[in-house]
C-alpha cells in the first residue's frame, strides 16, 4: 500500500519552498542542464526575466558565480535559446533592464539596475546563459575559463588563475594584479581584466562600454585618471584604440599590458607615471573589432592545426 505524506511534512516542504523564494532569488530555467537556461529573478511574489540590453559579460560572469558556477561560458542568443527549448513557459513579467553586476557582488541585490518592472524590453531580449561546470568542494573556480584550482591557492598573494581572479575576488588582496600568462584574450577576458583593475584601483580607474559589436560583443574601455569621470578644463585627454582589423592583435594585448602597467606603477609610487595620470585623462579601448578578432583567431588556430 502506498504511504501517505503527513500534513506536517507537507507544511514543512511548502514553508521551505516559500522561504527560499521570498527574496530576490535568481535561477536558470528551461535549459537542457542545470547550468544553462533563461535567467529569471523572483521579486514581489513572482518570477520574471531579465533584459539583455546593456547586459555585459562581466554581469553574466557575476550571475553565474552567484549561482555557484565559476563564470559564464556563453551568453545565448534568442535563436540558441529557441533551439534549446528555452522559449516556452516564459514568465509574464520582464522584471529588470540594464542590470549591472560586479564580480564581487554576492547576490542580485548588490547589483545595480533600473526600476523593477519598468523596462520596455520584450521577451525576445531575455537573457540566456550557459555557465561553466561547477567546481568541487574545496576548489576555487577561475572566472574567465572555468578552471578549478585548490581553494587554498586563492587569496595567497600569487595569482594561479590565468585572469588573476583567485586574487582580486578576495577581500584581503587589493594591491597588484596581473595576467601572469602571455596569451590572447577574448572579449570576456577583457571585461574580467578591466573589472580586476577597477576593483584593485577604484580611485584612478573607471570601466565603461561604448556599445556593442555587430555580433553583440561589448566594446569595453577603461579610463585612467586621478579624477575619473570628470572632464577637467585644459587637461589633455588621450584615446588609445587597438584591434581595428581582426588580425591586428598585438595592439590589443599591448593596451591591456599598458593599463596594468599604469595602474601598478601609480600604486608603487613611480613619479613619472603619477605625473602622467594626475595631469592626463587616458582612455584605453583594446578592441574596436572583437568580431573580427574571434574570426581571425579561429581561422589561424585551424590553420596551425592543419599544418602541424
Amino acid at each position: 500500500m502506498a504511504s501517505k505524506l503527513s500534513p506536517i511534512f507537507i507544511f514543512a516542504f511548502v514553508f521551505l519552498e516559500i522561504s527560499f523564494a521570498r527574496g530576490n532569488t535568481i535561477r536558470l530555467k528551461g535549459g537542457r542542464i542545470p547550468r544553462e537556461g533563461r535567467l529569471e529573478v523572483y521579486h514581489d511574489g513572482q518570477w520574471g526575466t531579465v533584459c539583455k540590453k546593456q547586459f555585459s559579460t562581466v554581469t553574466a560572469a557575476s550571475i553565474c558565480r552567484q549561482l555557484g558556477y565559476p563564470g559564464v561560458y556563453q551568453m545565448l542568443s534568442k535563436q540558441k535559446q529557441a533551439r534549446r527549448g528555452m522559449r516556452t513557459n516564459v514568465p509574464e513579467k520582464v522584471w529588470l533592464g540594464e542590470l549591472s553586476c560586479d564580480l564581487t557582488d554576492e547576490t542580485i541585490d548588490d547589483c545595480s539596475h533600473d526600476v523593477w518592472g519598468k523596462t520596455d524590453c520584450k521577451h525576445s531580449y531575455d537573457v540566456g546563459l550557459l555557465c561553466f561546470r561547477a567546481c568541487l568542494e574545496g576548489e576555487f573556480g577561475c572566472v574567465s575559463d572555468g578552471k578549478c584550482i585548490d581553494s587554498n591557492l586563492a587569496c595567497d598573494g600569487s595569482p594561479d588563475c590565468n585572469d588573476g581572479s583567485d586574487e582580486f575576488i578576495c577581500e584581503r588582496t587589493r594591491n597588484r594584479t596581473s595576467f601572469h600568462e602571455f596569451r590572447y584574450h577574448d572579449s570576456n577576458d577583457i571585461g574580467i581584466f578591466f573589472q580586476n583593475l577597477t576593483t584593485a584601483y577604484p580611485n584612478i580607474t573607471k570601466m565603461y562600454s561604448i556599445g556593442q559589436s555587430v555580433e553583440g560583443r561589448p566594446l569595453y574601455a577603461l579610463e585612467i585618471s586621478n579624477n575619473v569621470g570628470v572632464h577637467e578644463i585644459l587637461e589633455p585627454e588621450f584615446k588609445y584604440i587597438a584591434n581595428m582589423h581582426g588580425d591586428e592583435v598585438t595592439g590589443r594585448e599591448l593596451i591591456l599590458k599598458l593599463a596594468e602597467y599604469l595602474c601598478n606603477e601609480y600604486h608603487a609610487g613611480n613619479a613619472t607615471i603619477k605625473y602622467l595620470v594626475d595631469n592626463t585623462r587616458i582612455h584605453l579601448l583594446p578592441s574596436l573589432n572583437p568580431d573580427g578578432f574571434e574570426k581571425a583567431f579561429q581561422f589561424y588556430k585551424e590553420f596551425v592545426r592543419n599544418i602541424l
